[in-house]
């Protein structure tokens, strides 16, 4: 959403453009990518996720990856998901973190890495490594390669503002911005004649968005919200029945790590504010 905004002409809708571009990106994330050479089913591992934590604090961000072990780690073993899959086994672990622990590097020029993030970086890989080792001491002898990733990292292959997992914050104050609707007041870029058609209402020649960061966030998500965008569009009875069975599936309660409230919100709905008994759910 931040670089699709940072593309169009500021020019034109600047209070959308302000409104959009204050929203703080959502949590960011390390990342280490696991190579096996060897049967891991056999030695334990699923094709389930796994979520471990090493307190009650589950609502803990890695704060201090310098100085401590990742509070939480998501563990997944993505080639045990096809059963096809034949050759060597892989897995990805993964630790919510501040990317302000990142924040001197994340601005820089492509290929430019002081010595004090090269050494970081490899601090925290050697973590994450007897981490997972810790908790998964049958796959242990099968480890042969592993790769780390950081908020600089995902900035720079993929363009996410501050290393960002799923695009903008998951707090009140962005479920509750009017500016995340599928119509913009940017006028469209395309021309919509043939869609047009099929509208029942009287063409409007505005841009439309879809993806993660509306109305709700996360991969799945991203599928309710490009049908919502279809329905808007279109308004044919087939777009308007996946928009609303996917937004029935993927519509749920949501909450950021920083955020203490919840919010839930469809667009056929108003907005309801949920209070959250724990922030950390």
């Amino acid at each position: 959403m931040t670089n699709t905004v940072a593309c169009l002409d500021a020019q034109v809708a600047p209070a959308w453009h302000e409104t959009v571009q204050a929203l703080r990106p959502g949590l960011s994330y390390l990342a280490l990518y696991l190579g096996f050479n060897g049967d891991i089913a056999a030695a334990g591992a699923t094709a389930a996720n796994v979520w471990i934590y090493e307190s009650e604090g589950i609502g803990r961000l890695w704060l201090a990856p310098a100085d401590e072990d990742a509070p939480g780690l998501f563990v997944s073993f993505p080639s045990l998901k096809d059963p096809a899959t034949k050759g060597k086994h892989t897995a990805e672990v993964v630790a919510l973190c501040d990317a302000r622990v990142f924040g001197p590097w994340l601005h820089l020029p492509v290929g430019e890495r002081p010595e004090e993030y090269v050494a970081l970086k490899a601090w925290i890989e050697q973590r994450m490594v007897a981490q997972f080792r810790r908790h998964f001491p049958a796959l242990a002898p099968m480890l042969e390669f592993h790769e780390p990733s950081t908020p600089v990292t995902q900035r720079h292959f993929v363009r996410s503002p501050d290393g960002a997992m799923y695009g903008l914050e998951m707090s009140a104050r962005r479920l509750g911005s009017d500016a995340l609707d599928i119509r913009t007041p940017v006028p469209a870029k395309l021309p919509f004649e043939a869609i047009a058609e099929l509208e029942t209402a009287p063409p409007r020649p505005t841009g439309s968005l879809s993806g993660r960061d509306l109305p709700v966030d996360q991969n799945t998500a991203a599928g309710c919200n490009a049908a919502t965008a279809a329905h808007r569009r279109t308004r044919t009875n087939v777009s308007r029945h996946l928009a609303v069975s996917l937004s029935k599936t993927c519509c749920s309660f949501s909450c950021d790590l920083r955020e203490p409230q919840v919010l839930r919100r469809c667009r056929w709905s108003k907005v309801t504010r949920v209070p959250c008994q724990d922030a950390s759910t």
